[in-house]
């Protein structure tokens, strides 16, 4: 979860959470370098992130309010569904499956209006317009 996340979540500061995850990483003897991601903000500029971990996260938020912490245990939860409901698309064996079942939509509502328009003189709407 990266610290600009953490700043939406909790309503503070982006640069005071950058100052907690320093003085936390410093605490537990946490390399902040191998955290550290440099990103380009929208004036253009490149600033200071950090991208943690789960243990190093919750190591985090432990220290905020109750409420606050509730509120980021949520978004990792939501973080871990969505990433075990992605299929492997690196190997195609495992992903066609997923194509397969969930199909185009237009494709799907299409053959299903033409499966009811069979033997009737309507002919079946075109997957794709000529």
């Amino acid at each position: 979860m990266s610290s600009l996340e953490i700043a939406e979540l909790t309503g503070k500061n982006h640069a005071d959470v950058l100052q907690d995850i320093r003085a936390m990483l410093e605490a537990i003897d946490g390399d902040v370098l191998s955290f550290r991601v440099i990103y380009r903000h929208s004036t253009n500029r490149t600033r200071v992130c950090f991208h943690l971990p789960f243990d190093e996260a919750m190591t985090l938020v432990a220290g905020y309010d109750a409420a606050v912490c509730f509120k980021i245990v949520r978004r990792w939860r939501e973080l871990a569904q969505a990433k075990q409901a992605l299929p492997n698309f690196t190997n195609p064996a495992a992903a066609a499956p997923t194509w397969a079942d969930k199909g185009h939509p237009l494709r799907n509502k299409n053959v299903s209006r033409h499966r009811q328009t069979r033997g009737a003189s309507v002919s079946p709407i075109p997957l794709f317009p000529i």
